[in-house]
């Protein structure tokens, strides 16, 4: 079985992955959070349900995408191909 070398965390391979994370992460996962609140409050209103609550719905929403979002950014990072390398989870063996 062909074994692969470990690379060093240098700036250079951390730099790109960090990256996707800060922009994909935070960028579209706000812009994901604020459409996913938006439309709850649009619905709430529609509904003409009382506003008190609505702060606490649109705040859990948006944590619960937050946390999907994060999971799929993970799996892209995951999947990506970067500039001389990937990341590949790989199974500890016990030595020899």
């Amino acid at each position: 079985m062909f074994e692969a070398k470990e690379l060093d965390p240098t700036f250079r391979r951390m730099l790109p992955v960090w990256w996707l994370f800060a922009w994909r992460g935070t960028l579209c996962g706000a812009l994901l959070g604020g459409l996913v609140g938006f439309v709850i409050a649009l619905a709430w209103m529609a509904l003409q349900i009382s506003p008190e609550n609505l702060n606490l719905v649109t705040t859990i929403a948006g944590g619960l995408v937050g946390l999907v979002w994060g999971f799929v950014v993970l799996r892209m990072a995951l999947r990506k191909k970067y500039s001389g390398f990937r990341i590949a989870l790989v199974p500890v063996t016990a030595a020899a």
